[in-house]
């Protein structure tokens, strides 16, 4: 279980890829309503050797997603010789990391129908948790933008199999 303020969109659609590639359920509870204290718990639900296969690509994930981020939007200004600004830097950031989410869908969903794997949660785990319902993942983007494009390539070659960062 881990506990977050802010448990964006694109977080939940970075799990929502975990759970359709491992066979994990993920669970999000809390909300940002008035009076709360705004954090939010979020757990996957699985066999424990299963859950902690996901829980470490999960957190690899966003490590990778954090420093390439940070890294795409450091070229771009530097490279446009544009001036920072809070308005642009979202808009690049946003398209950014939704772009290698799919781009990181996508591969995952290609070694899946590649090497023939199921891999949906045991029936078990199913029926214990009980019905869950899905998150809305939906994400404002331009998927036109260099960003989401670059994003998208960034993704789909990142190899999720490495145990620390790529500084590529």
């Amino acid at each position: 279980m881990e506990r977050c303020q802010k448990f964006s969109l694109l977080k939940q659609l970075l799990a929502n890829v975990i759970v359709e590639n491992f066979k994990v359920i993920f669970v999000r509870t809390g909300s940002l309503r008035a009076g709360s204290c705004g954090y939010f718990n979020y757990n996957f639900y699985g066999y424990s050797s299963d859950v902690e296969l996901a829980k470490n690509i999960y957190f690899l994930a966003v490590k990778i997603i954090q420093y390439r981020t940070k890294k795409y939007l450091n070229n771009y200004y530097l490279k446009t010789g544009a001036s920072r600004n809070r308005k642009l830097t979202a808009f690049l950031k946003r398209n950014y990391i939704y772009g290698f989410i799919i781009g990181l869908e996508t591969r995952l969903n290609d070694q899946t129908k590649k090497y023939d794997l199921m891999v949906k949660p045991d029936d078990e785990v199913v029926k214990r948790l009980g019905p869950t319902r899905s998150m809305d993942d939906k994400v404002s983007c331009n998927y036109k933008s260099k960003s989401f494009k670059k994003g998208f390539n960034d993704g789909y070659n990142t190899d999720l199999s490495q145990r620390s960062v790529s500084m590529d």
